[in-house]
């Protein structure tokens, strides 16, 4: 699900595919990033900084 959801997100960035909706599209791969992050068990970033020594 991970691998799918990246290849996704960097594919219909360098096919054009979003073109017509986004102008930026990194918000949207920042996202992708972080839900494949949490999925894979990384806390959120918020939690994590509190976490931190």
């Amino acid at each position: 699900m991970c691998w799918a959801r990246l290849y996704g997100a960097v594919a219909v960035e360098v096919f054009g595919h979003l073109d017509f909706a986004l102008t930026d599209p990194r918000p949207l791969f920042d996202h992708t990033v972080r839900e494949v992050l949490t999925a894979l068990g990384e806390p959120p970033a918020d939690r994590r900084s509190a976490a931190a020594p």
